[in-house]
């Protein structure tokens, strides 16, 4: 199966926190079973600088996923082009509030062919009272646009815990469909003291990891993480190719989704779900 993945900041950032950290251990859990295509901005959490290693606008290998790191410009067109591209299955959207996701939702309500793609949304805590507060106009008209539009219309929820799930029935109603799963932990220990190798890495006790063990960071709140500093270096596991039938033509393709595996860097951060 194929996931369409937005999220608004992703490795090789560490700035993002538990949003990050939640997408990390999700794609590690669902791998190889599953393919993830991440659609994501070219510079880290509320960051202005681009990541210079990274050509902007084009897929890359990201450990066990492939990423796309878009540059903002023209944000709907490329979103569009890129869901298009690789015809998911789902589209799995991070925060209720942020640009890719209210982007996402209005391009579902104009294009057709978007509106057979089922979308599971998870809010990460936007839907708190607390975050609620925070910009609590512009969201509130958000939100209120939202409801009139019918924006959420059709959107399965994932809530990680029965707390969120009352958020999300407060705010859109007790209609909403919801799938309460709490977020994916990490990599279990290994039993010599050592982590089970994750995207090429061993990381020891006492290692510093990339983000939040939780689900952490608010959208609107600024999380440092911290930078990964794992050495070991291992090929990920190999990616199973999806039906023929679910695939545009190879020559649509980015080159190196054109066969599977991907051609994964050495470089590439890590993914875990």
């Amino acid at each position: 199966m194929k996931i369409f993945v937005c999220i608004e900041s992703y490795l090789p950032g560490t700035l993002g926190g538990g949003l990050v950290r939640a997408l990390i251990n999700l794609v590690d859990h669902l791998h190889p079973e599953h393919q993830f295509f991440i659609f994501t901005r070219n510079h880290d959490y509320l960051e202005s600088s681009a990541y210079t290693e990274l050509k902007p606008n084009a897929w890359h290998p990201q450990a066990q996923a492939s990423v796309y790191y878009t540059d903002g410009k023209n944000l709907a067109a490329q979103l569009l082009e890129q869901v298009q591209l690789v015809q998911p299955d789902w589209i799995y959207l991070n925060g209720a509030l942020p640009e890719l996701t209210r982007t996402y939702l209005k391009l579902r309500q104009k294009e057709r062919a978007l509106q057979a793609i089922p979308v599971l949304l998870a809010p990460h805590g936007n839907l708190s009272a607390a975050a609620l507060a925070y910009h609590r106009v512009r969201k509130q008209a958000w939100l209120t646009y939202a409801k009139v539009r019918s924006l959420y219309r059709d959107v399965i929820w994932h809530a990680a815990s029965e707390r969120e799930s009352e958020q999300i029935h407060a705010v859109c109603g007790t209609a909403a469909q919801i799938r309460e799963v709490p977020m994916a932990p990490r990599a279990p220990l290994a039993s010599d003291g050592e982590s089970v190798p994750r995207n090429g890495v061993t990381t020891r006790p006492g290692a510093k990891r990339t983000g939040t063990s939780g689900r952490g960071a608010n959208v609107e709140s600024k999380e440092p993480g911290t930078k990964n500093s794992g050495t070991g270096a291992q090929q990920p596991p190999t990616l199973s190719a999806p039906p023929a039938s679910l695939r545009p033509p190879p020559s649509a393709l980015p080159p190196h989704l054109n066969t599977f595996p991907p051609s994964h860097s050495s470089k590439a951060g890590s993914l875990k779900s």
